[in-house]
């Protein structure tokens, strides 16, 4: 992690035991492989003899098979993963989209450090743009005077992530002394007895949720994002994931749309994939992002054609297999076996960021 930070670099973290030997004899001495991993900081740990990084490993990222092969930034935030035996051609793409998806992250990241939240100072103001655009207002209560006012400003307001979640509220700053008329109705609406007070409101003036004190960027952000998803489930709570059924009239609308394709193949008879629909697909958030992708399920046993055109191209030896193409059939991205619906929106956020770099 000190070097990660120190050179800019992300981890390649490859989690073995003694038994798996083919990835050191065969994956490792590829020389683009080694090549390639230049541009990372590489650690091995050993399941067995390293016990301590193990266990703060599996209890991070559940590590339920070996080889695993883990991505993690200089913060130690999952990137990606692979599971088993890889050959050197198929590591050497996956440390590509890594790299890329880090320098995306940390563009990102640059170009946030001047922003700050864009807060609105009337309250009438604020319920009509949350009308017009159909969004949560986060009215921010507080006085000069207050210390912990100050400390929410300067603290968890600069957080980055912070920033960015606001964009999806209108935000209100509402000064006790020198916003009366705004603070009395508040007040009376929603009984203000400590400073500070963070409000979130409906268009119609319902209140969300409410935060009363400081709260730390972290605690914030775990706050904030439950009411994303509280504001987005009247609009999504009835719907699913649209899903193409033809492998040729998928790559017509990625082509037409521009879009990454997302395909899942499946069998009736995979209980990991009946988990994937019943749990991980009914995500509204998962939902929500799925419009970024064309979605195609591939019957293994009754599309027999577009499954063995995938499985020739991309050698699909387990259930479910969620693969990521562009346009042109390129596979960019794949997912073996059950994710639960928060390490799947993750993934998907991952691949419509790198998406933008090479589409666009």
């Amino acid at each position: 992690m000190e070097l990660s930070k120190k050179e800019f670099k992300p981890i390649m973290v490859d989690i073995y035991a003694d038994c798996c030997t083919k990835l050191d004899e065969e994956t490792y001495t590829d020389e683009n492989v080694i090549d390639t991993s230049r541009e990372f900081i590489n650690l091995k740990i050993d399941s067995d003899n390293n016990l301590r990084d193990f266990v703060r490993l599996n209890d991070a990222f559940e590590i339920d098979s070996f080889p695993t092969i883990l991505f993690l930034d200089s913060k130690f935030n999952y990137i990606s993963e692979l599971n088993g035996y890889v050959e050197g051609d198929y590591l050497v793409e996956e440390m590509f989209y890594v790299l890329l998806f880090d320098i995306f992250s940390e563009y990102d990241f640059e170009d946030s450090e001047s922003e700050s939240i864009n807060w609105t100072s009337d309250l009438l103001t604020a319920l009509e743009t949350a009308n017009k655009e159909n969004k949560i207002i986060m009215i921010d209560i507080y006085a000069d005077w207050c210390e912990w006012c100050k400390k929410l400003d300067t603290e968890t307001y600069k957080d980055l992530e912070v920033i960015e979640l606001s964009k999806k509220f209108v935000n209100l700053k509402v000064d006790t002394d020198n916003d009366l008329l705004d603070f009395q109705a508040l007040n009376e609406a929603f009984g203000i007895n400590k400073i500070p007070v963070i409000l979130f409101i409906n268009a119609d003036g319902e209140l969300v949720h409410r935060i009363d004190g400081y709260l730390d960027a972290d605690t914030f952000k775990t706050q904030i994002r439950e009411i994303k998803i509280l504001e987005k489930k009247n609009k999504v709570i009835e719907e699913e994931i649209k899903w193409e059924n033809d492998l040729g009239s998928a790559f017509i609308l990625a082509n037409n749309e521009n879009k990454i394709i997302m395909v899942d193949v499946y069998a009736d008879w995979c209980g990991w994939c009946k988990k994937l629909d019943a749990e991980t697909y009914k995500d509204l958030e998962v939902i929500e992002l799925s419009r970024k992708f064309v979605n195609l399920k591939v019957d293994t046993d009754n599309n027999k054609s577009d499954f063995d055109l995938l499985n020739k191209e991309f050698e699909i030896t387990g259930l479910p297999a969620i693969l990521f193409m562009d346009k042109d059939g390129n596979l960019i991205h794949r997912i073996n076996g059950y994710v639960d619906s928060e390490t799947f929106k993750e993934e998907l956020k991952k691949i419509d960021s790198f998406s933008k770099i090479i589409m666009f």
